[in-house]
């Protein structure tokens, strides 16, 4: 029997989680649906919401463009300096992507028209394909001609939706054969604008592998004496008192500076150790090796929870309409963590977390998200 050809059309870029989901759900359709699977890096056209950073504006309040504005103006003076001083971590993404990701490049727009002759069916997700700010016409399926189109683990990114936004996103999904997303906020929203069709909540793809899997990914550890790790994409108000509370126990707390690739004042002056030279395997041994690990990110909190470490989740900045902390809020109710949410410093920081129960929704989470994805690709007749 001829294998099914299977294109992920997903988040391109530098980003340790949406390299880490890419890869996952690429291995998660080899061993478990028996496909054959590529992930397009193509040409993208301008946001379809949002083209130009004006009308980008329509979204935040007056005080929030000003503050985006000033920020913008940051980052371009500083864009040459962080640029060189992250160069290898570039080099190392190049190097995973090669190793790991089984890439096809299209050089033009045009090329999207032969997609249809060279997939059965194409993967929208995982990561925040659907977040206004990033969303393209291949990820809510537009003008592809390839006959099945379904989602999975698509995530808005925050918790509100305009009405512009949600028009244009409902009426280009709705045709889709199927939907997933990654977070019940993301199926409220969805439904709540008018959505019709039914939406399943499954795992971010990083869950449909096991420890040993990213194990088997992760580089040797990188700092051999006990420490703690950092990753974050927003100041942490309270690092200061985390990098006093372990110093008094010989304990460096590690960063990864510019994860946004761009400059930011609290990575520039930072009392926590950096680590520039980080790829997506070092970025997993960080993590898989840490004593303690404190995040703003999604998936920094998805793999402390594989790799069962402790760890603490923290805000990212608030902006009013496109905050990106539901996603976090979602993860940790999933799993019964939401105390691991903080605002402070934890006046009891060694607080265990029972890993046995977290395990065991892991698991069956991990179990029922296999089967929905599996049986809509092996029987693509189906529509919801």
């Amino acid at each position: 029997m001829k294998k099914k050809k299977l294109a992920i059309a997903t988040l391109q870029g530098v980003n340790y989680g949406s390299r880490l989901q890419n890869y996952a759900l690429q291995t998660a359709l080899e061993k478990n649906a028996n496909c054959e699977v590529e992930s397009l890096w193509y040409v993208k056209r301008k946001n379809p919401l949002y083209a130009t950073n004006f009308s980008r504006c329509r979204q935040y309040t007056i005080s929030e463009i000003i503050c985006v504005f000033f920020k913008l103006c940051v980052e371009k003076i500083f864009s040459k300096r962080i640029t060189k001083e992250i160069e290898n971590r570039y080099k190392l993404f190049d190097e995973f992507i090669s190793e790991y990701i089984h890439r096809t490049e299209f050089q033009q727009i045009a090329d999207r028209n032969t997609w249809q002759e060279k997939y059965d069916m194409l993967i929208c997700g995982s990561d925040q394909i659907w977040n206004p700010n990033v969303i393209d016409e291949v990820y809510v399926g537009e003008g592809m001609g390839i006959k099945h189109i379904i989602s999975y683990a698509a995530s808005i990114g925050r918790g509100y939706l305009s009405e512009y936004e949600s028009k244009y996103i409902v009426e280009r999904i709705e045709k889709m054969d199927v939907i997933s997303v990654r977070e019940s906020s993301a199926k409220t929203i969805l439904e709540n604008a008018g959505l019709k069709k039914h939406v399943e909540v499954v795992v971010d793809p990083t869950m449909l592998l096991t420890q040993e899997d990213w194990d088997s990914v992760a580089a040797k550890r990188i700092i051999k004496e006990p420490y703690v790790f950092m990753y974050s994409f927003s100041n942490c108000k309270f690092k200061q008192d985390i990098v006093d509370f372990f110093a008094a126990k010989n304990i460096k707390v590690y960063f990864i500076p510019y994860a946004k690739r761009v400059w930011n004042a609290y990575d520039g002056k930072s009392p926590m150790e950096p680590l520039f030279d980080v790829g997506p395997k070092e970025f997993l041994s960080l993590i898989k090796h840490a004593e303690m690990v404190f995040t703003d990110s999604f998936h920094g909190a998805v793999l402390s929870i594989i790799f069962n470490k402790a760890f603490y989740v923290f805000e990212r900045n608030k902006e009013e309409k496109t905050s990106m902390n539901s996603r976090l809020s979602d993860l940790l109710a999933t799993f019964n963590l939401s105390s691991r949410k903080i605002n402070i410093f934890p006046s009891d920081v060694y607080q265990k977390i029972d890993y046995e129960k977290v395990n065991a929704i892991v698991a069956e989470q991990r179990q029922k998200s296999l089967q929905w994805l599996i049986e809509r690709i092996q029987n693509d007749t189906v529509i919801e």
